[in-house]
């Protein structure tokens, strides 16, 4: 088994104001000796990413049924979860993994973007997202505090969540969803998606269609559009170059105190504060 580790900076007031804490951080190679059988029951206390990026195993959370898992997917651990996962007879597993707390996580628990029944998110194409775990390792790296980190890592969380488009308990995609998901993305900044318009438009009402949506995402339609504007507010904001009223009408915000408002109550805090946060830590 090969290992890197990150020393995290431990969590400051800020970090809590923002909602989220790193409590670690790193990568991980693991071999037949460190396979499924020889992984023993582990319980976390506090919510954990490990996210295969090479290789096939297995995972189970006790009271869930065994899985298979593979490069692309990710594993999503709640507090007190006693669980277990490991590479099959193959050998083979590569993971990048974070544990973390905080008022954030328990927001997207709340939200059904992570829970129960989303232990496992089939992702795909898991090297598009190994430049970001890279990035983070060298953020770990570099951070003088812990708010650096949880920033950034705040950002990829969203993505993560984001980018989700299918629910444990359904393997098949849904076209009509992955179009109304493609739709949402695009009108970020441009005509606001809308999706009783969207409904109809599919000839359907808007219950069956919220219904449809949330199985396949795990989250309403308008949850699920308000968590991807937020992730590409936070994502803009970590420019140093456009003020916050340029970001609110880059993201369809006629109205800036209103664009703040929306983001204060994604984010715990202000835009302003967001940046000025995330700049007077040097942030590179």
């Amino acid at each position: 088994m090969t290992a890197d580790f990150n020393r995290i900076p431990p969590p400051c007031a800020l970090c809590v104001r923002l909602g989220l804490s790193i409590e670690g951080l790193g990568r991980m190679t693991k071999g037949r000796s460190q396979g499924y059988a020889a992984f023993p029951e582990r319980t976390l206390q506090s919510f954990a990413l490990v996210h295969l990026v090479e290789g096939r195993g297995r995972f189970r959370a006790r009271g869930g049924e065994e899985r298979a898992v593979e490069a692309g997917d990710l594993i999503a651990l709640l507090p007190g979860l006693p669980h277990r996962y490991g590479p099959d007879e193959e050998g083979l597993w590569k993971e990048y993994w974070c544990i973390f707390s905080g008022r954030v996580p328990n927001d997207y628990v709340a939200s059904g973007l992570l829970g129960a029944g989303r232990s496992v998110m089939r992702l795909g194409q898991a090297e598009s997202y190994v430049p970001a775990w890279e990035s983070l390792l060298a953020c770990a790296d570099d951070a003088r505090e812990n708010v650096d980190l949880s920033i950034r890592f705040g950002a990829f969380l969203a993505r993560l969540l984001a980018d989700n488009a299918s629910s444990v308990s359904s393997q098949a995609v849904d076209e009509l969803v992955e179009l109304a998901r493609a739709k949402m993305a695009e009108s970020i900044g441009a005509a606001r998606f809308v999706s009783r318009d969207f409904a109809r438009e599919s000839n359907l009402s808007y219950s069956a269609f919220r219904r449809r949506f949330s199985r396949s995402t795990g989250s309403p339609p308008d949850a699920y559009l308000a968590a991807l504007t937020a992730a590409r507010a936070k994502e803009r904001l970590l420019d140093a170059g456009p003020s916050v009223k340029e970001i609110a009408e880059e993201l369809g915000f006629a109205d800036p105190y209103y664009f703040s408002r929306f983001f204060k109550r994604h984010s715990g805090m202000s835009p302003r504060d967001f940046r000025e946060s995330f700049s007077s830590q040097g942030a590179s």
